[in-house]
């Protein structure tokens, strides 16, 4: 079940939610997302303390473990059949953009309220 207002998004369980954030928002404390990589991970200093422990793919094989991780974003793609995530990954300094297969399982940034 999912609850909608003008700032968040519910999720189960109750008191968890999504906020939406505006990723170029959150990016352009950093320059842009070209260099908010290297905040945002886990060794980073903004707290957002993104961990790289890779995703599952299709519903079938887990990848890039220690390497990358992906988040969803509740930002739709500029494809409509697909949902959008960013990722990150140990090498590169920047935040991706791209479209997702909903059979993908990725991270969320929760907050409680």
């Amino acid at each position: 079940m999912k609850k909608q207002n003008q700032s968040r998004v519910y999720a189960l369980p109750h008191g968890i939610f999504l906020l939406k954030v505006e990723w170029n928002t959150l990016f352009s404390l950093y320059i842009n997302n070209g260099f908010a990589g290297s905040a945002l991970k886990y060794s980073g200093f903004s707290g957002f303390n993104a961990e790289l422990n890779g995703a599952r793919h299709d519903n079938s094989t887990w990848d890039f473990d220690t390497f990358a991780t992906f988040l969803w974003s509740i930002k739709q793609h500029r494809d409509p059949t697909k949902p959008g995530h960013i990722g990150m990954n140990f090498f590169n300094p920047s935040v991706s953009i791209y479209p997702a297969n909903r059979s993908n399982a990725f991270y969320v940034r929760c907050i409680k309220n």
